[in-house]
């Protein structure tokens, strides 16, 4: 299981991995996208991160709060896309769980349709991505 700040380090490390260069990340309650990043082709990308455990009881999250976490992540991220004045390239960074896979099952093809891509990651780092299209290299 992992905190939201986790997935934070995780992802960024593994974007880096891919060539991507942090600009900021956003840690606990702290306002603004939790990772922003840009590639060496001058694209930027806004990451919303998820946690599936409190980082102050180390307990995982309930089913229902998990469910409201990734509804609050997508809502976030649709309105982005939709957010003409932004351009740049979103996606969602969940912890790769059974719990938050079986939430997200029905919702691949919403999320590719709207080209948001959905990074699940890993405790060790492996980061597997839901792509609308091709952009990220097999786990590096």
């Amino acid at each position: 299981m992992l905190t939201e700040d986790q997935v934070v380090d995780i992802t960024c490390l593994w974007l880096e991995r891919q060539g991507w260069k942090i600009k900021s990340r956003c840690y606990g309650t702290a306002k603004g996208d939790d990772i922003l990043a840009t590639s060496i082709n001058d694209e930027t990308l806004a990451v919303e991160c998820k946690g599936a455990m409190s980082p102050n009881t180390m307990q995982s999250f309930h089913s229902n709060y998990l469910w409201k976490s990734i509804s609050g992540a997508l809502f976030n991220t649709v309105r982005n896309v939709e957010n003409k004045a932004l351009v740049r390239m979103e996606a969602i960074a969940l912890p790769d769980t059974n719990e938050f896979r079986a939430l997200t099952s029905t919702l691949q093809g919403f999320i590719e349709r709207n080209h948001i891509f959905l990074f699940w990651v890993g405790p060790t780092g492996i980061v597997e991505v839901w792509q609308p299209y091709k952009l990220f290299k097999a786990d590096v």
